[in-house]
């Protein structure tokens, strides 16, 4: 069975996609963004934006980051100015869009990956 699979991969790159989801959604959120997302296209684009930051740097740049963009800024806009969708189906949504389209994207190019081989690789040559 590839590495990438095992079941220690698979709770780490979830666990991992959950903090993303969490730094992406609420710690890089602005108080004004949360409140003018609903009325304003540039800053629901903002807060798409940045809530991707967390991926790119955990995961790497690919055409899936691209797609949880998207997926985020349908359902996050379908919750913040339509009032279509309730708080817990928006998170549903989110964290599916994540474990569909990163997980599959395991490609080990992220910056963070990046630092946390250079560290381990400095470790084991000490």
């Amino acid at each position: 069975m590839d590495n990438r699979y095992s079941l220690n991969n698979i709770f780490e790159t979830i666990i991992w996609i959950i903090m993303c989801h969490c730094i992406g959604d609420y710690c890089l959120q602005t108080e004004y963004l949360a409140k003018n997302k609903g009325k304003d296209c540039y800053c629901m684009f903002v807060h798409c934006v940045t809530y991707c930051v967390p991926f790119v740097l955990r995961f790497g740049i690919s055409w899936k980051i691209f797609v949880i963009f998207f997926v985020h800024i349908i359902t996050d806009t379908a919750k913040a100015t339509y009032n279509s969708i309730s708080l817990l189906t928006d998170q549903i949504i989110h964290f599916v869009a994540g474990t569909i389209f990163i997980y599959k994207n395991q490609e080990d190019n992220g910056i963070l990956n990046f630092m946390m081989k250079k560290k381990k690789n400095f470790i084991n040559e000490e």
